[in-house]
């Protein structure tokens, strides 16, 4: 696809805007590595949304962009008791569990 149409600046925002939301949350849940991430990315929403001109462009923003969150969270993390809410309520579900208890 040469050109996407109705393709702008403000489409051009839109995408990027869609690429920090969604960084933001694959780097907080640390499920998948940054190259699984960015390889996630190519094809949607980059390929999909961008014309194929711009999808080198586009990646390199969501690379800079990711490497952005990860300092954040990793100074965020920094700060973060030894023990937080989230191991506090991991340790309740295994006990439950191991009493026979789903929590759902």
């Amino acid at each position: 696809m040469s050109e996407k149409s109705g393709w702008d600046d403000e489409s051009r925002e839109h995408l990027r805007e869609n690429l920090r939301f969604r960084i933001l949350g694959e780097v907080r849940l640390y499920k998948r590595d940054p190259k699984e991430i960015l390889d996630g990315f190519r094809e949607f929403p980059i390929q999909e949304d961008a014309p194929e001109a711009e999808w080198d462009t586009f990646l390199r923003f969501a690379s800079d962009e990711m490497k952005k969150v990860a300092d954040t969270l990793a100074a965020e993390m920094a700060e973060w008791p030894a023990v937080t809410d989230c191991d506090r309520l991991d340790r309740a579900e295994d006990a439950l569990r191991e009493r026979g208890i789903l929590l759902w």
